[in-house]
């Protein structure tokens, strides 16, 4: 519930959406803390990178004059970071002890 309530403010701000609120709380059921924590360092970095991937894509839209909604805002689908993210953690944890 902690963690639910914690990205309620982004949500709150319309910089994350419901589905992605709903995932980090699912997840947040399923590991442990340490683990959550770990989810939420990798997905705010994969978020980084899927970000800037994002915004050079409609930069270069833009310039070859592909859409026509020059100041749109560039979405970013979180959950694809946020999935990423805990793949990363259940390899770490659970596959990859030996190594």
């Amino acid at each position: 519930a902690v963690f639910f309530l914690i990205f309620m403010v982004p949500f709150a701000f319309g910089a994350m959406g419901g589905g992605d609120l709903k995932l980090i709380g699912a997840l947040a059921l399923w590991f442990p803390l340490m683990a959550i924590i770990d989810i939420v360092v990798y997905f705010s970095v994969f978020g980084a990178a899927l970000s800037l991937a994002f915004f050079a894509h409609h930069m270069v839209r833009r310039r070859q004059g592909k859409t026509t909604e020059s100041y749109r805002k560039v979405e970013v689908p979180y959950g694809i970071a946020i999935v990423l993210a805990a793949l990363w953690v259940i390899y770490e944890r659970y596959l990859n002890h030996f190594g």
